[in-house]
């Protein structure tokens, strides 16, 4: 009998990610997690107007992409990003507004 296969986890709290396109630029805090073949941005504002991010992003060759899930009134979102480096970069659009964002994900 083959033994199931131990899904591995990893944490990463309070990352920074810098939105920026021509109109503004912008900071949030989030979660990210990594686990197989997938990467999870978990943006949280419980006490504040802004809304609440959830990207489960899958790694398609070497990106990953994803769509917002969070639950309530929250924007459409599709996220594309890859690893350059030490960051990970990408292109965010919310609603029909692109932005560029990065992040690095720290020990």
């Amino acid at each position: 009998m083959t033994k199931p296969r131990e899904l591995k986890i990893k944490r990463f709290e309070n990352i920074e990610i810098q939105f920026v396109n021509l109109d503004r630029a912008d900071t949030e805090t989030a979660t990210v997690l990594l686990r197989d073949n997938e990467m999870v941005i978990d943006i949280q504002n419980p006490d504040d107007p802004r809304p609440d991010y959830v990207i489960v992003g899958k790694l398609i060759d070497y990106y990953f992409k994803g769509r917002n899930s969070a639950r309530g009134e929250t924007p459409k979102v599709v996220a594309i990003w890859t690893k350059l480096g030490q960051s990970y970069i990408g292109e965010w659009i919310e609603d029909g507004v692109e932005y560029l964002f990065s992040f690095e994900l720290r020990a």
